[in-house]
């Protein structure tokens, strides 16, 4: 029905910028490699959910990708700053306002995410 048409349409990030999927057959097969010989290589890492990130300590690849979008809507907000200060458009400075809030949520995600990453570390250190 209508919504196998809808899957078709919505638009897929490239695999390497996707956070990673449980049930993945090719993640689950990198889990398998890496965690069977008893020790972690550098193809992959497992943060305890099955999450496998390739070449990345847990929880990495979420916070470059947040990192990614921090610095991405920081460098529109300015761009539209610019663009609104010399057009007096009123569109551009509505827009300010969610951008702004954008810039704000993806920092303090990025942020948070940090912390998840180096509590994870942490305890993995504490615990070996």
């Amino acid at each position: 029905g209508a919504q196998g048409g809808d899957a078709a349409v919505r638009p897929q990030l490239p695999h390497l910028l996707a956070p990673p999927v449980k049930g993945d057959r090719a993640a689950d097969a990198l889990a398998a490699s890496t965690t069977s010989s008893g020790s972690s290589s550098s193809r992959g890492s497992d943060d305890g959910r099955g999450d496998v990130v390739q070449g990345l300590p847990a929880g990495q690849a979420e916070a470059r990708w947040l990192a990614f979008l921090f610095m991405e809507s920081l460098g529109l907000l300015v761009f539209q700053l610019v663009a609104y200060w010399r057009s007096h458009s009123l569109a551009l400075g509505a827009d300010l306002g969610h951008t702004g809030a954008d810039v704000i949520s993806y920092g303090l995600n990025y942020v948070m995410e940090r912390r998840k990453v180096l509590a994870l570390m942490r305890s993995a250190s504490v615990g070996s």
